[in-house]
């Protein structure tokens, strides 16, 4: 068995350390002389190099020499004197709840429009996904407040005024950003009844759309609107306007105002 190293190690070489001792070599390795009775004992080569190499015993008495070794009962009296620190408690909110430091927004990541998950389907799988946000820049700045100017979403006008939408790195939906911004786009057809009928309109606007959709919040079938633009044509201008279209006044309320909503319900 090697002095220093206490092991056995497979090795061919290994120089005894007692000359008159007896020495027996199986596999390399140095067993005891039973025989005998005399105890094998030597050294490897390569323990007996790294134990006396001279390169660390001077930076060993170099660093004894710096910080010499204190005694045992001054490390004790030292200790004693010595409060121990309390160690910081974790909680256990904070060991098994996701860290927040990965995230480096500081408000919550949603669409600045609808604030909500907008699923699709994939074109190619076919399979429904969540749809990516799209970080908000200076080129959709001017025609998103554009759009929310000209209907009036007091929410997303509250968000673009209260924060730099760009700097704190606001996301929406290209479906709901295309879905807001759709009317700016789009060409109304121009007809020539619009002209014909433009004084009578502008008093419905006023009336019907003003007084009792805008102010009253409320929601009323299409053919309420069409039956009192053809009273109110009657009444100003004195023309039979029954073979007006509701498609036509429809059209003509969206430019007039983007705001209001056109639905068609579903029937089950």
């Amino acid at each position: 068995m090697c002095v220093h190293g206490q092991t056995r190690i497979f090795h061919p070489f290994l120089t005894a350390l007692l000359p008159n001792s007896r020495i027996v070599f199986k596999g390399g390795v140095c067993y005891q002389d039973h025989e005998h009775g005399e105890s094998c004992i030597g050294y490897h080569r390569e323990c007996y190099q790294r134990f006396t190499d001279v390169n660390k015993l001077n930076k060993t008495e170099e660093r004894l020499a710096k910080n010499p070794p204190k005694d045992d009962n001054s490390t004790d009296d030292d200790n004693d004197d010595v409060e121990p620190v309390c160690k910081k408690r974790t909680l256990r909110s904070n060991v098994a709840g996701p860290s927040s430091s990965g995230r480096p927004h500081i408000l919550r990541v949603s669409c600045i429009i609808c604030h909500a998950d907008h699923w699709i389907r994939d074109k190619v799988t076919c399979k429904r996904r969540r749809e990516p946000l799209t970080r908000y820049g200076t080129i959709d700045a001017g025609k998103l407040r554009k759009a929310a100017e000209l209907t009036c979403n007091e929410s997303l006008l509250l968000q673009m005024r209260a924060r730099d939408l760009v700097a704190s790195e606001a996301r929406y939906h290209p479906s709901c950003f295309r879905n807001a911004t759709r009317f700016l786009t789009r060409k109304l057809p121009k007809e020539t009844t619009d002209i014909l009928y433009a004084e009578s309109y502008e008093k419905f606007c006023h009336n019907v759309i003003d007084e009792q959709i805008l102010k009253q919040q409320g929601a009323i079938r299409m053919t309420k609107p069409i039956a009192q633009f053809i009273k109110t044509v009657k009444e100003v201008q004195g023309i039979d306007a029954s073979s007006y279209r509701s498609y036509n006044l429809k059209k003509r309320l969206q430019g007039s105002y983007p705001q209001l909503q056109f639905l068609r319900p579903t029937y089950m």
